[in-house]
């Protein structure tokens, strides 16, 4: 059976050889594992890691052209749709010409060119793919799922829920309860949503 999630940083494959693991017994487990971790991971940094198609709204403001997104990197395919639209119902009538949009591709900052935005609450809809593919990811963002996995998964296998540090070959990790180590928050950190 292939576990997979949207969410995934790294391949089920990739997990289970830093785990040691060999067989696919663990398999749904182990899935279940990353994928939680990266749905946290997610929560903590403020954005989509994994690259996946998004829809977001957006207050607009009538003197600005700029809008920040809350996932990036953003994908250059498909384009980004925005549509402005005070009514809310952002029919084909309301989509602003992709000639007038730059889009900061690493920052997720969009801007209009020769045009601002209409002043109005969640009028403004954004559809767009962001985040990372699997085989793009930053190493150190994988690491960090690597040992946070690793971490939950040397606590299953104990069936120790008061477990607090783990050893996995040569690496060690320490973890207060409902924490996450510090070596996973300080690369968290680096991939937190600008304000």
């Amino acid at each position: 059976m292939t576990y997979a999630s949207t969410y995934f940083l790294l391949s089920l494959a990739d997990l289970k050889e830093y785990l040691g693991l060999t067989d696919t017994s663990q398999d749904s487990i182990v899935g279940l594992i990353l994928d939680a971790v990266c749905q946290q991971f997610n929560e903590y940094t403020g954005r989509t890691l994994a690259q996946n198609a998004l829809t977001e709204y957006y207050d607009g403001c009538d003197d600005d052209a700029v809008l920040q997104l809350r996932s990036y990197p953003v994908a250059s395919s498909p384009t980004i749709q925005i549509y402005d639209d005070v009514d809310n119902v952002f029919g084909a009538d309301t989509l602003i010409d992709s000639t007038t949009i730059r889009v900061n591709n690493l920052t997720g900052q969009v801007r209009l060119i020769g045009d601002v935005l209409s002043d109005g609450f969640q009028n403004i809809k954004v559809v767009y793919t962001a985040g990372w593919a699997i085989g793009s990811v930053p190493s150190d963002l994988r690491l960090a799922a690597c040992e946070m996995c690793g971490f939950f998964w040397q606590r299953a296998l104990k069936k120790d829920w008061s477990l607090s540090s783990v050893s996995l070959g040569n690496a060690s990790i320490s973890i207060q309860e409902n924490e996450m180590p510090r070596s996973v928050k300080l690369i968290l950190d680096r991939y937190r949503r600008m304000a």
